[in-house]
């Protein structure tokens, strides 16, 4: 399972993979919502940024790979952190929220299969991995970094739907030994999806909507 956690987290970055599963009640989410990011630069390995101050926009992501509509912007210090306020009606509300569960399921393997429903099928969602750095000398695309603790690496995915929507039933990728269960109740409004795969297993789930985002300059290969 260990080269299948590190081919998995190094595409998430670009593939925003997220799905969910746990919860059993819709959790309150705020229409606006304050987001505290960093960003770091990546060579070979993650450093502290050296780009200085400047201006940070975050996408919704696309499928086509195009750059996606600017849903949140404002500065970063020279230290490369800041806070973003994430607007209650975004623009770039164009997927269906079940996509992040296939995305996910396609970045374990091309293999997988699911059998997702909804509760509300004209729920939309939006999601965000990426973004730009700029400033009058020029700029850098940014990617969501994953994260690594206690119990493995994860990635949390900010998400926005349109409609309360629980998304349920079964996501299976033989080739990796994985099949599981899922149920994701998303709220109408900004939510976290977090993904946490390590040596013997993945999870999936919805979090209370918080916390910090760290984005860096290239997707890392783990």
């Amino acid at each position: 399972m260990r080269k299948t956690r590190f081919r998995a987290l190094s595409a998430l970055p670009l593939l925003l993979a997220a799905c969910g599963g746990g919860n059993s009640s819709l959790p309150p989410n705020p229409s606006v919502s304050d987001v505290d990011v960093t960003v770091q630069l990546y060579r070979e390995f993650l450093a502290g940024w050296t780009l200085g101050a400047g201006n940070v926009a975050l996408r919704s992501f696309t499928l086509d790979k195009s750059a996606g509509a600017v849903v949140a912007s404002g500065q970063v210090d020279a230290l490369g952190r800041g806070t973003l306020k994430l607007p209650g009606e975004p623009q770039g509300v164009l997927e269906k929220a079940t996509l992040p569960a296939r995305i996910v399921s396609k970045a374990l393997s091309a293999s997988c299969t699911d059998t997702f429903t909804e509760s509300d099928p004209s729920a939309r969602a939006l999601m965000l991995n990426t973004g730009d750095f700029s400033t009058s000398e020029g700029g850098v695309s940014l990617y969501l970094l994953p994260q690594i603790g206690d119990s493995g690496f994860q990635i949390d995915v900010p998400v926005f739907v349109t409609r309360d929507d629980t998304l349920s039933g079964t996501l299976q990728c033989v080739k990796v030994g994985v099949v599981q269960k899922v149920t994701l109740p998303l709220h109408r409004g900004w939510n976290l999806m977090r993904f946490v795969i390590n040596d013997d297993k993945f999870t999936l789930s919805v979090m209370p909507f918080g916390g910090l985002l760290s984005f860096g300059t290239k997707p890392p290969v783990l």
